[in-house]
């Protein structure tokens, strides 16, 4: 059981590094991002929860919570993906600015006032995590959860992009600019690092009760109970039942 648990996260740490990697090979290029974490998602997603990012991690724990299924080792488990989630986003930071050398920052844009960047990152970090809550019920859809979420992504990065840096995600964006910063020995790549953590935390936090409000008795979940009893007395599909103890 251990040895399931370190490779779901070694899964989640190879994600997180792959989207960094994205992020700052592309040059912050939206499209390219998107579609890196759609795949990201997918190759991943069948062996660890595919957080990659630590509002996720703490927003699935707070659902799961809500709905009494969280269990001991899963706590440990989450606790191990907020571990490895900044060192592995800091490699992938790395490897990219690696492949393509260049100034790329992660902040507010230089029309827009502190206060709209923190709202930006907060309503769309939010619009990100109810996304991920509600089609995280939608297990036999795998491949369509996996685009919504990058879609979602997508439309924040064109939306707010310009306004907050689009970065929802203050583990990855925190070690992308701090790469830099050391690089540079320039302020600028950290002045404003700490709205991208209060403003997820905002967002993630609002968006865990809304999509608890929608799920509680919702047919998503009472399917889930249904497929959980299932697997618990081995009457349910392998494969099906792997899907349900991702989740």
């Amino acid at each position: 059981q251990n040895m399931k648990m370190w490779r779901r996260v070694l899964a989640e740490a190879q994600g997180t590094a792959l989207l960094a990697f994205l992020i700052t090979a592309s040059g912050g290029n939206p499209y390219a991002i998107a579609l890196g974490l759609w795949i990201d998602i997918v190759g991943t997603g069948f062996i660890g929860g595919a957080h990659f990012n630590p509002v996720v991690t703490l927003c699935v724990m707070a659902k799961k919570k809500y709905f009494k299924a969280l269990s001991k080792q899963e706590i440990i488990e989450f606790i191990a993906y907020l571990i490895v989630q900044f060192p592995a986003a800091t490699v992938g930071a790395i490897s990219g600015l690696a492949i393509r050398p260049s100034d790329f920052i992660i902040n507010v844009g230089e029309n827009s006032s502190i206060f709209q960047g923190l709202f930006a990152e907060a309503v769309f970090t939010g619009q990100m995590v109810l996304v991920i809550l509600i089609v995280g019920e939608l297990m036999e859809l795998k491949l369509v959860s996996a685009l919504a979420v990058a879609i979602t992504v997508l439309a924040g990065i064109l939306t707010v992009g310009g306004i907050s840096g689009a970065c929802f995600n203050p583990f990855v964006c925190s070690s992308i600019d701090m790469v830099q910063f050391i690089r540079f020995n320039d302020s600028a790549y950290v002045e404003n690092l700490w709205i991208y953590y209060v403003g997820p935390l905002i967002g993630g936090i609002v968006a865990t009760v809304v999509g608890c409000v929608y799920l509680t008795d919702s047919k998503f979940m009472k399917k889930r109970d249904e497929e959980t009893i299932n697997c618990s007395t081995q009457e349910g599909d392998n494969c099906q039942c792997a899907l349900i103890k991702m989740i």
